[in-house]
């Protein structure tokens, strides 16, 4: 599966703390699909995944596939603690159409490197669906480390890992030691996963600037380093202040001062964005 270029991974609106804004969603989607993005990434970190019940990801994918209706690659987060849940999920996926399902360890397991192997063999074993491994400790609590990278990258369905360790370090050794595609999942670090052999990112920024984001992402697949490194530059302090707050309340308060989503609600235990972080943030776009 080629997955060169730059994918979305989309907030989920919300009308209030638990109604989901179907129209503000439709409208994020086309304007995705309207800037040539590669593909969209839905119910991951920044789709608020782990705060949505069963049903509010069945009536996400039911929506978001139709809306696309084949327009763009879909990607969807499978991601949970137990392997049969992520073994339904990734069922679920495939029954409505999607390119690829994006998971990540466990949260909170802390598996071996060994249990980290088996969890994604296992689900390998029950499914058929190219699937983009997610290397995040900060949330799950374990490195993916390179050697079971290498390990899971002789199955055939591993087409593609996301990094967001955060270590150029570890960029490296995969990019030296194994052929795995390498997508950014950090938006201040495509830059330099890219110039060290990524072929592409997965965005927080993306939401509100997908034309930009994909132009840096396709300078450096062209080899136009210093033209990516102006774009770099140019969003670099707005990237740093999105994450201030646990994501997606930043970009979601973006989003909304911007008319692209009617409301800035977060499921909660997560909350809006108040005090100096607003004011930065509304500094810095205004």
């Amino acid at each position: 599966m080629n997955l060169i270029g730059t994918y979305t991974a989309l907030v989920t609106p919300l009308l209030d703390y638990n109604t989901i804004d179907f129209i503000s969603l439709k409208n994020l989607i086309n304007i995705q699909i309207n800037n040539n993005i590669e593909g969209i990434v839905i119910l991951g970190s920044t789709g608020e995944a782990n705060l949505l019940t069963l049903k509010e990801k069945e009536d996400i994918i039911k929506f978001v596939t139709k809306i696309v209706n084949k327009r763009t690659k879909i990607i969807i987060g499978t991601s949970a603690i137990t392997t049969l849940d992520v073994i339904n999920n990734t069922k679920l996926a495939i029954n409505y159409g999607a390119d690829a399902v994006l998971i990540s360890p466990p949260s909170y397991i802390k598996p071996s490197q060994e249990g980290i192997k088996q969890f994604y063999t296992d689900i390998l074993n029950e499914t058929n669906i190219p699937i983009i491994i997610y290397n995040i400790p900060s949330r799950t609590g374990c490195n993916i480390e390179v050697e079971t990278v290498i390990e899971l990258n002789r199955y055939k369905n591993i087409v593609a890992i996301k990094e967001a360790s955060g270590s150029m370090n570890y960029i490296s050794e995969l990019t030296t030691r194994c052929d795995i595609s390498i997508l950014s999942g950090n938006d201040d670090l495509i830059l330099p996963i890219m110039s060290l052999g990524g072929i592409g990112c997965i965005s927080v920024l993306s939401n509100l600037y997908p034309g930009e984001i994909k132009k840096l992402v396709d300078s450096c697949n062209n080899n136009k380093y210093k033209e990516a490194q102006l774009i770099h530059n140019k969003y670099y302090k707005l990237i740093k202040n999105l994450f201030t707050e646990p994501n997606p309340v930043c970009i979601k308060y973006i989003l909304n001062k911007k008319n692209l989503i009617k409301y800035d609600y977060i499921k909660k235990p997560l909350t809006v964005i108040t005090g100096e972080n607003k004011l930065v943030l509304d500094n810095i776009i205004n």
